[in-house]
C-alpha cells in the first residue's frame, strides 16, 4: 500500500461519532427511528435512486483533471480500465480497477492519496461510511479500510467473487444508534449482512443464483436481485424473506424505491415496478425488441419519472433510453444512442440527466430530453462507470484507464 499523507480530516460530525449524536439530538421529536448516515453510496442513497440535488448547475462538461491509472492497450479484463463506480466523500474520490489497485484520490486536484492493493479486478462500488471505505473484489473478499490512510481494518471471504456495492443501515432508537448492518452480494448466491466495524458474520440469504445486484434499503427491508430470476425483499433485522417477485431472466441491475415502489429492470427486457410491501406488480415496461431488450444499467427515479437505458447492439439498431411516467409506466420521452451500448447507469443532478454509455456521455434536459452538451473521451470512448456528482463536479471512469473530473 503506498500512502501520501492524508489532509487533516474535518470535524464535519459524520467523522466523529459524539458530534453527530449531539446533532441527532436537535432533530424534532416526529423523526423516523429508523434511518442511516451515510456519506457516499452507490447511487447516491439507501434508496438508489440516482437523484442528486444541486441548486447551482451551471454544468458544461469541462474536463477539471484527470488521472490516469492505466493503459488501454492491456487486455480488457484483467487490465487498467475503470468499470468501478467511484464514490466521493470528504475531498476524497475512492475507486477500484481491473488490475486489482484501489484508489483514493484528492477531489480537487485528482492527486493520488493511496493506494490499496487486492491483486484482483473490483467492479463493485465503494460505500464510504463513519471514516470507512467498503468495496467488494474478484478475490471473493469483502474489504473495509481507514478512508483516511489505506490501512486494512478487516476483510471478510465470501464463496465467489462480490460485484456487488455494499450498503451501511444505522438503526437507530430515540436518537441514538445502536446497531448496524454492512449488505452486500456475492457471486455464490448470498446476500451478506456483517458487523461493519469488524466484518463479522450477522445472517447470510441464500439464493439459487448469483448475487451482483446492489442491495437497496427502505426502512427495515432490503431488496436486491439474483440470476435466479427473482427480485427478494428480505427482512434486514432478521435475514427472513418477505417476498420475491419472479422475472423471466437474470435480475443484474440494483432496485430504485421511491414512495413505496420498487423500480427494478430484468434481462428479459422488463422495467418492472412493484410494491414494496407485498412486492407485487403495479406495472412493467417491455423495451422494443430491435434493441436486444437486455437492460442491465439500474433505473433513476424522481419525483415525475423513471429513467432507464438498454444495453442494445452496436452493430445494430444500438441502445435506447427512456423517460416512463413514474405512475404509469408509459413513455415521456426517448433517445436513441447509435452504434451505442448503455451499461452505466444515469443519474439526474437537479434539471440535469445524465446518460453515460459506450460512445460518451451526454447530459440532457431531464423533462423533455434535448441534449444540452457531450462529454467525448479517446482514444476508447467506452464509459462503464457510472458518473457521481459532488461539490460541482462531476466525476466517472473510463475504459482508457482514467478517472475524469468535469465541472
Amino acid at each position: 500500500m503506498n500512502i501520501l499523507p492524508p489532509r487533516r480530516p474535518s470535524t464535519d460530525s459524520r467523522f466523529y461519532p459524539f458530534s453527530r449524536l449531539l446533532a441527532l439530538s436537535l432533530v424534532a421529536s416526529w423523526a423516523i427511528p429508523f434511518s442511516a448516515q451515510a456519506d457516499a453510496l452507490f447511487r447516491g442513497n439507501l434508496q438508489r435512486t440516482g437523484v442528486y440535488s444541486a441548486e447551482n448547475t451551471a454544468l458544461k462538461g469541462q474536463s477539471f483533471w484527470k488521472h490516469r491509472v492505466g493503459d488501454p492497450k492491456v487486455n480488457s479484463v484483467y487490465g487498467d480500465l475503470i468499470l468501478s463506480t467511484p464514490a466521493v466523500a470528504e475531498g476524497m474520490v475512492y475507486f477500484g480497477n481491473q488490475k486489482g489497485i484501489f484508489y483514493a484520490l484528492d477531489s480537487k486536484t485528482g492527486e493520488e492519496r493511496w493506494t490499496f492493493k487486492t491483486g484482483a479486478p473490483m467492479r463493485s462500488s465503494p460505500a464510504v461510511v463513519n471514516g470507512t471505505v467498503y468495496f467488494g473484489c474478484h478475490d471473493k473478499n469483502i474489504y473495509a479500510l481507514d478512508a483516511w490512510t489505506g490501512e486494512k481494518k478487516w476483510a471478510y471471504q465470501t464463496g465467489g467473487l462480490v460485484r456487488s456495492s455494499p450498503a451501511v443501515w444505522e438503526k437507530e432508537d430515540y436518537h441514538e444508534v445502536y446497531s448496524r448492518w454492512l449488505l452486500v452480494g456475492s457471486q455464490d448466491g448470498f446476500l451478506y449482512a456483517l458487523e461493519p466495524s469488524k466484518g463479522q458474520l450477522k445472517w447470510r440469504f441464500k439464493t439459487e443464483g448469483p448475487v451482483f445486484s446492489s442491495p437497496t434499503v427502505s426502512a427495515d427491508t432490503v431488496y436486491f436481485g439474483s440470476l435466479d430470476g427473482n427480485v427478494y425483499a428480505v427482512d434486514i433485522g432478521t435475514g427472513k424473506e418477505k417476498w420475491r417477485f419472479k422475472t423471466g431472466y437474470w435480475v443484474t441491475a440494483t432496485p430504485a424505491i421511491l414512495d413505496g415502489t420498487v423500480y427494478i429492470p430484468s434481462w428479459d427486457g422488463n422495467l418492472y415496478a412493484l410494491d414494496a410491501a407485498t412486492g407485487k406488480k403495479q406495472w412493467d415496461f417491455a423495451m422494443p425488441e430491435m434493441t436486444g431488450r437486455v437492460i442491465s444499467a439500474s433505473p433513476t427515479a424522481t419525483k415525475e419519472a423513471v429513467y432507464i437505458g438498454c444495453m442494445g447492439d452496436p452493430r445494430g439498431s444500438g441502445a435506447i433510453f427512456f423517460a416512463l411516467d413514474r405512475k404509469a409506466g408509459k413513455p415521456m420521452w426517448q433517445m436513441r444512442v447509435e452504434k451505442g451500448q448503455i451499461e452505466a447507469s444515469p443519474i439526474v443532478i437537479g434539471e440535469l440527466l445524465l446518460v453515460a454509455d459506450t460512445v460518451g456521455m451526454r447530459a440532457l434536459d431531464r423533462h423533455s430530453g434535448q441534449e444540452l452538451w457531450k462529454v467525448t473521451i479517446g482514444p476508447r470512448k467506452e464509459i462503464f462507470s457510472s458518473p457521481v456528482f459532488d461539490d460541482g463536479t462531476i466525476f466517472f471512469g473510463d475504459a482508457n484507464g482514467n478517472m475524469n473530473a468535469v465541472k
